[in-house]
C-alpha cells in the first residue's frame, strides 16, 4: 500500500512538472476568447484573432501579456505584469497584477482589449485580491492552452504563429537555456536560417544573429532576463523563449 501512494505521489508530481513546464517553456499567442459566453473574437475588426500578437508569456512564477501587430511587432496598447501562484497542475492564482500603457488607436483593438484585460484578467478589480484560473494544455504537441477565469470566461491559445510552413517547430531547441555566455540551435538540420532576433519581453530588438555555420551564439553582452528568440527561415518564422543568467 505504502508503494503504491509513493508512486501515485511520484506520478502526479512528474504530471505537475510536465505541464507547468509546458506553460513556462513556450510562447503562446490568443486565438479566441469567450466572455459571458459570447465570442469575442469579431470585435478585431475581420483580423484573424493570432494576427493581433497579443502575446502571453510564462516564466518563473510571473507572467507577462500584451498587444502586437503581429508577433513580436509591440504596439503602445496596454500590457499587464502579474505574479503566479501555482496550485497545482492544472490551476494558478493571479496576484499584484500591474497594467501599463494607454489604449490601442485601432477601435478593434480596444474593444478586444477591454474584455480581455478588464473582463477576463479582471484588471478593474482590486489589484491585491488574489484570482484563481484553470488551465489545460492539449493537442497533440502541447500547441495549445485553454485557460478559464473565475468567471467561466474562456481564453483559447497556440504556442506557435499559424502558417502553412511543414517544418516542425517543434523539433527546435535552445541550448543551453538558460543560457550564459552562449547559445545554440538544436534540430535545425533541415532548417535555412536566415537570420535570428533577440527580443525584450517589451518587444524591443535588442540583437540580431546572422545565421553562424559554427551554430554558436553570443550574448554575453545581454543581462540576466527572460527574452524572445525570434529564428527567421526559409521554411517560416519560428519563436522560442530564451532565459539568459
Amino acid at each position: 500500500m505504502k508503494n503504491t501512494f509513493l508512486l501515485f505521489s511520484f506520478l502526479c508530481c512528474m504530471a505537475a512538472f510536465s505541464q507547468s513546464y509546458q506553460l513556462e517553456n513556450n510562447i503562446w499567442f490568443i486565438a479566441s476568447l469567450t466572455v459571458d459566453g459570447e465570442d469575442i473574437t469579431n470585435q478585431m475588426a475581420g483580423n484573424d484573432s493570432y494576427e493581433t500578437g497579443l502575446t502571453l508569456i510564462f516564466s518563473e512564477g510571473n507572467l507577462e501579456t500584451f498587444f502586437g501587430e503581429g508577433p513580436l511587432e509591440i504596439t503602445t496598447c496596454i500590457s499587464m505584469t502579474a505574479q503566479l501562484d501555482f496550485d497545482n497542475n492544472e490551476s494558478f492564482s493571479i496576484i499584484n497584477h500591474n497594467v501599463t500603457g494607454e489604449n490601442c488607436e485601432s477601435e478593434g483593438y480596444s474593444n478586444y482589449g477591454n474584455y480581455y484585460f478588464n473582463n477576463f484578467f479582471i484588471v478593474n478589480e482590486d489589484p491585491t485580491v488574489q484570482y484563481n484560473f484553470q488551465y489545460l494544455i492539449g493537442g497533440d504537441e502541447g500547441t495549445n492552452l485553454t485557460i478559464i477565469n473565475p468567471n467561466g470566461d474562456v481564453a483559447f491559445f497556440w504556442n506557435e504563429v499559424l502558417s502553412s510552413s511543414s517544418f516542425d517547430s517543434e523539433k527546435l531547441a535552445i541550448y543551453p537555456n538558460p543560457s550564459e555566455n552562449h547559445f545554440s540551435i538544436e534540430g535545425a538540420e533541415n532548417l535555412t536560417i536566415k537570420n535570428l532576433q533577440v527580443f525584450n519581453l517589451q518587444g524591443k530588438l535588442i540583437k540580431t544573429f546572422n545565421h553562424e555555420s559554427k551554430n554558436r551564439y553570443d550574448i554575453s553582452a545581454l543581462n540576466s532576463g527572460v527574452y524572445i528568440l525570434k529564428i527567421n527561415g526559409e521554411n517560416g518564422d519560428f519563436s522560442k523563449k530564451l532565459m539568459v543568467k
